[in-house]
């Protein structure tokens, strides 16, 4: 646990210091999961996730899709069910399933269903 927070704290200071790349949203998205279940801070793990969001965005208009699905997994099955009522993440599970799938991400497209 205290070598993940390591890499995980890392990743987001590379993103502050350096600015986007492809491990920024994934990492955005873990912390808002553990800012809700290790933590219990709901307004910091959805500040997170707004976050991740917009990073996701940034990724977007930048082409750099990469890091998209890993973070959409985190999102919609570790943020999302607690913050969202579940009618709602229904979709976006739906959503972050297809996208892992066209880009060949098994192992987050399994992870969201």
């Amino acid at each position: 646990p205290i070598l993940m927070l390591s890499i995980l704290t890392r990743r987001i200071w590379w993103t502050v210091k350096h600015g986007f790349h492809a491990s920024s949203a994934p990492a955005c998205a873990t912390m808002a999961g553990l800012y809700i279940h290790a933590l219990g801070d709901w307004k910091r793990g959805r500040r997170m996730a707004n976050l991740t969001f917009q990073l996701m965005a940034k990724g977007k208009s930048l082409g750099m899709t990469s890091g998209e699905p890993s973070a959409r997994c985190r999102l919609s099955t570790f943020v999302s069910p607690w913050i969202s009522p579940a009618r709602s993440c229904l979709s976006f599970m739906t959503e972050s399933y297809k996208m892992a799938m066209r880009q060949g991400d098994l192992d987050n497209a399994f992870k969201t269903i």
